[in-house]
């Protein structure tokens, strides 16, 4: 694994912290908008984004994951199963574990949301020229690639 130095490390989370303030507007707050109805909270939204990324898990690997106790877990659980986004079905391995998969409306949700932040991204990369966008273009590649990499060395979050 690479080391970086500090001022590098300092200068990347300013970046990456700019970034993020400038995308908190059409990106977050557009994800905050298509959910608002649902009324799901961060825990919920993060676990179908991993069920979407990832597939199945169990109701336990959830609870280990967000940091809730497995009684909350499974009341956060319940109100996505209640509202059709995820799905709770009998572990063929273990039959005393439920194994919670992402229901077609909460991927197509995920989706929204995803589409929204790229959207919100493409218009603030309509700042840079032309050279500016290849370059981020690039660095775009470079971090998917990463991201791939990280995944097919089994050191994704859901088992």
């Amino acid at each position: 694994m690479t080391q970086w130095s500090s001022e590098e490390r300092d200068a990347l989370i300013g970046s990456l912290a700019s970034f993020r303030r400038a995308m908190m507007r059409d990106g977050f707050l557009g994800a905050v908008a298509a959910t608002t109805a649902l009324d799901l909270s961060l825990p919920q939204m993060a676990v179908l984004f991993l069920l979407d990324k990832e597939g199945g898990t169990t109701a336990g690997e959830v609870a280990r994951l967000t940091g809730r106790s497995p009684s909350a877990t499974s009341r956060f659980l319940d109100q996505l199963v209640k509202l059709g986004l995820v799905e709770r079905t009998e572990d063929p391995e273990d039959r005393r574990q439920k194994r919670i998969t992402i229901a077609n409306p909460g991927r197509e949700l995920v989706h929204t949301i995803e589409a929204g932040r790229a959207e919100a991204q493409l218009t603030l990369m309509e700042q840079l020229s032309l050279d500016e966008r290849r370059q981020v273009m690039a660095a775009m590649q470079l971090l998917a690639e990463a991201a791939r990499r990280r995944t097919d060395h089994g050191r994704n979050d859901l088992g």
